[in-house]
Order: C-alpha cells, then sequence, then structure tokens
C-alpha cells in the first residue's frame, strides 16, 4: 500500500486570496469524504450486528 500523502501545508498569510479558498474548499471536500466513510462504517457495522444477532437466533 503507498504511503499516504501528506496533508497540503496551509496557504501562507502573505498567499492570495484564491489560494486561501482553495485549501479550504479542500479541507470542506477532505471533511465531507470522511463523514461518508464514517457514515458507510456505522451502516457496516449495524449490518453485521444485524448478521450477528440472526445467527444467534438459528
Amino acid at each position: 500500500m503507498p504511503a499516504a500523502q501528506p496533508a497540503a501545508a496551509p496557504a501562507s498569510a502573505t498567499a492570495p486570496n484564491w489560494e486561501a479558498a482553495l485549501y479550504a474548499q479542500q479541507l470542506q471536500h477532505q471533511l465531507a469524504l470522511a463523514e461518508m466513510r464514517n457514515q458507510h462504517l456505522l451502516e457496516q457495522q449495524k449490518m453485521l450486528q444485524q448478521m450477528v444477532e440472526l445467527l444467534r437466533q438459528k
């Protein structure tokens, strides 16, 4: 598995506003992806718990 890429460095105080806006957008995108992954994992956990309960009933 390839090594994880380091997060982009924060825009410096002298960077143009568009760089700060792009960085903020990137962070929002990463947060949205993390929330989606979390939701998916929670759904998987619920499904696995249901499967365990079904197997216990047999």
